[in-house]
């Protein structure tokens, strides 16, 4: 997967998001490395976006699961001691 990246490219790391990230954090550039993990999240908040918009389109409302009535369990039985006999 390929993200583009504005920032990485500005930065002669490449236009991928993920390589740029990935060299800003082996050179110790932890301040640049953020600003590409920004581009990088907006990536995946939009992929996430258009899966939750799939899934509103293939689940109709009258599609909703009903809880089925939980059976009752059996109560425990007195145990009766027996008696022996001397």
């Amino acid at each position: 997967m390929k993200i583009n990246s504005e920032v990485s490219k500005l930065a002669r790391f490449g236009e991928d998001a993920i390589e740029g990230f990935n060299t800003a954090v082996e050179n110790g550039q932890a301040r640049l490395a953020m600003s590409i993990l920004v581009d990088v999240i907006n990536a995946f908040d939009e992929k996430f976006d258009d899966i939750d918009e799939k899934l509103a389109v293939t689940i109709k409302p009258e599609q909703t699961l009903v809880e089925e009535p939980k059976a009752k369990a059996e109560e425990p039985k007195p145990k009766v001691k027996e008696q022996t006999t001397a």
